[in-house]
């Protein structure tokens, strides 16, 4: 047995090591238990310091901290301040407080046609349609305005 947990802690501090610099496995962290507020929950653990760079109101996105809404989706609901957010889950329509932008990946819509947000760049904020788009190559082809642009799937987002 004793064995058996030196070979586990030996693997947990070499993912550790390995994972130090990636931002979304560091977001990969827990979630508290139900705020005191009944249907609210606040996550704990996460980085609070970076400010939200591409994090907008009304954007569909997927969790990707690890806790009870791990990979759920959900839509902004609020910009609290700088740092955090709150989410309104899809499956439940539970608020989620203090959600960082390091917890939280885009989603971009399956087929072509439906509207997304722009989330990075020189249109940030401008909502475009999506022609198509190359899972392979983690791109999409968008119309803005009368404009036709390549992108990739971190910069756009779909949303309500």
């Amino acid at each position: 047995r004793d064995r058996d947990r030196a070979r586990e802690r030996a693997t947990d501090e070499h993912r550790s090591r390995s994972n130090k610099d990636s931002d979304r496995d560091r977001a990969r962290q827990g979630y508290a238990g139900a705020g005191d507020d009944g249907d609210r929950e606040r996550p704990t653990g996460v980085s609070q310091k970076k400010p939200l760079s591409w994090v907008l109101q009304k954007l569909c996105v997927r969790v990707i901290a690890k806790g009870k809404h791990y990979t759920k989706k959900g839509h902004v609901y609020d910009i609290v301040d700088r740092h955090h957010c709150t989410l309104r889950m899809d499956d439940d329509g539970a608020l989620v407080d203090g959600v960082t932008e390091d917890m939280l990946e885009t989603i971009v819509p399956k087929r072509a046609g439906q509207d997304v947000m722009i989330v990075r760049g020189k249109y940030r904020g401008q909502v475009a349609v999506m022609h198509s788009r190359d899972a392979a190559k983690e791109r999409c082809v968008l119309q803005i305005d009368t404009a036709v642009e390549t992108m990739p799937f971190d910069n756009i987002c779909a949303f309500v």
